[in-house]
């Protein structure tokens, strides 16, 4: 085979793809290559194989699994050292001799092929075989003297100080900072240290002394001062601006940050526009326990049969301590659907929609971006709640009916009017009867109803809430603690007493068979008012 004048070296990167890999010079066995992967030395028939063995201009490795992108491949001439040809009297073995003249020939270019990776002096040099002596951990090699050259291992020695400022030659800026802090700005830096207060204005006035500032005031913000892109800000506030996303203040998922005293806020500026890191609510209180005002529910009018309307407002949730909840637009939220955040979209925690059914309501919030929405559930004090959302406050209920979906009502603060149903036509007795009025189930509301009392026998007719000790009707007309409802036709009474969670009031009589009948009208609600 000829030995051509070649590098016995090849190098590519790998591009998770390609698995074959050429190299340009002959070999006479497989072994006769070293093959390498990010440095790794490779094992034949394990991670690759070969062909092209007895071809003068070389072959292909070929790899089992494609190196990855950007991994180094270096395929090496690897000819061993060994001579296996034994030469006795005989006649003249041209190919013996020329397979190991080539063998002489591979070597010698695996050799040049090793110098050219070593250091060595220069052709002129006129040093000659140096010698090194043995390395010493934490110090560098140097020339200790020269002609004859000798080399020794030397610690590092302190220069001293340099004078400032640095000159340009030196690597510095040459150029005074009043401290250390402009120095770093001028080098689009900042030290993370507080800096003076700024005041809320419609463009936030960060200052040049930090990167972490108190914002006092509440003014609305909708623009931050100009600083070098990479230059990242702490604020915390202690007022209750509100945050607006635009085209240079740029909020996660574009919502628009409604402070409340003691939340935080990251930002970081690119390309000349600040963009939101993170934004972190204050766990601080901010409200007494039980405030609620506003987001009244009513009656969808496009869909009156499956959605709820409910008013902007703000409540206190109902985490210890409490935080501040404000809905700043009015949503729409659909009962017939699974819940999605936004208006117009679904408002149910889980399942399907049942008849003859209480839904609670609630409102829910997002701490790390400050979203509000409103979800509708069966439980009165455990929704299940979508992700990321962590606080809450029932804030009402509603029943969606076996036809006709969701009962019609009008709200006005904690008192919700309803169509007048009957509940309940039969006679009751000198025992307890409690009967279930049209209110929310799982909680305590003040069921307002009317009581007409039809028989005409003299008696008494004892209404009072489940939480009273049950007593027995008094034969004088009201002197018993609750209401007490005497006729002989037929009378009609109002309703104002407290439920059991079971929604029901008790009534009882003074003498048996005593017919009646109940209507419910609507109920009072204190949704967690303390």
């Amino acid at each position: 085979m000829i030995i051509s004048d070649v590098t016995r070296r090849n190098e590519y990167l790998g591009n998770a793809s390609v698995t074959s890999f050429a190299y340009g010079f002959g070999i006479k066995s497989e072994t006769q290559l070293a093959v390498y992967l990010a440095g790794a030395l490779q094992t034949l028939n394990v991670h690759y194989t070969v062909t092209g063995v007895g071809v003068a201009g070389g072959g292909t490795v070929v790899f089992v699994t494609a190196p990855g992108a950007n991994v180094e491949v270096v395929i090496l001439g690897n000819t061993d050292y060994a001579q296996s040809s034994v030469y006795q009297v005989e006649d003249f073995p041209p190919k013996r001799i020329e397979d190991d003249l080539g063998k002489l020939m591979m070597l010698m270019q695996q050799h040049r092929e090793l110098f050219n990776r070593i250091f060595k002096f220069g052709a002129a040099s006129l040093t000659d075989a140096p010698d090194l002596p043995e390395p010493t951990a934490g110090r560098f090699l140097r020339a200790a003297s020269v002609g004859p050259l000798v080399m020794d291992w030397s610690a590092v020695v302190s220069a001293g100080s340099i004078a400032t400022p640095v000159s340009l030659a030196d690597g510095g800026t040459a150029t005074a900072a009043a401290d250390i802090q402009a120095a770093l700005d001028g080098l689009h830096t900042q030290k993370w240290r507080q800096g003076a207060d700024i005041v809320a204005a419609a463009t936030l006035p960060l200052g040049s002394d930090g990167n972490s500032f108190v914002v006092t005031g509440s003014t609305g913000i909708t623009a931050v001062s100009s600083k070098a892109d990479g230059t990242v800000v702490v604020l915390r506030f202690t007022g209750a601006p509100t945050i607006t996303h635009g085209a240079t203040l740029q909020l996660s998922g574009a919502v628009n940050m409604v402070v409340v005293a003691g939340d935080r806020l990251v930002l970081w500026r690119a390309n000349s526009v600040w963009y939101e890191i993170a934004r972190i609510a204050s766990t601080t209180v901010t409200t007494q326990r039980g405030y609620l005002h506003g987001l009244t529910l009513s009656n969808n009018v496009a869909d009156a049969v499956n959605d709820i309307d409910i008013a902007i407002g703000e409540c206190a949730t109902d985490a210890i301590p409490p935080l501040t909840m404000t809905l700043i637009s009015a949503l729409t939220k659909r009962i017939d659907a699974t819940w999605v955040v936004g208006s117009g979209n679904g408002g149910l925690d889980t399942g399907v929609v049942a008849t003859s059914t209480w839904y609670h309501v609630f409102g829910i919030k997002r701490l790390d971006t400050g979203v509000v929405d409103v979800l509708f559930s069966l439980s009165p004090t455990t929704p299940t709640m979508p992700t990321n959302y962590t606080v809450k406050r029932r804030i009402g209920a509603v029943f969606f009916r076996s036809a006709g979906g969701l009962m019609p009502f009008v709200q006005d603060g904690d008192e919700f009017m309803s169509e007048i149903t009957e509940v309940f036509d039969s006679t009751i007795g000198v025992s307890a009867t409690l009967v279930p009025m049209r209110s929310p189930t799982g909680v305590k509301c003040v069921a307002l109803g009317r009581l007409n009392v039809i028989n005409t026998d003299t008696g008494v007719i004892k209404v009072s809430s489940p939480d009273e000790p049950d007593v027995a009707p008094v034969a004088t007309y009201n002197t018993s603690p609750a209401f007490d409802a005497k006729g002989d036709t037929v009378n009609i009474f109002q309703i104002r007493h407290r439920t059991n969670t079971s929604s029901e009031v008790r009534f009882r009589a003074s003498a048996a068979s005593q017919d009646i009948a109940v209507y419910s009208r609507g109920w009072i609600d204190n949704r967690g008012r303390v």
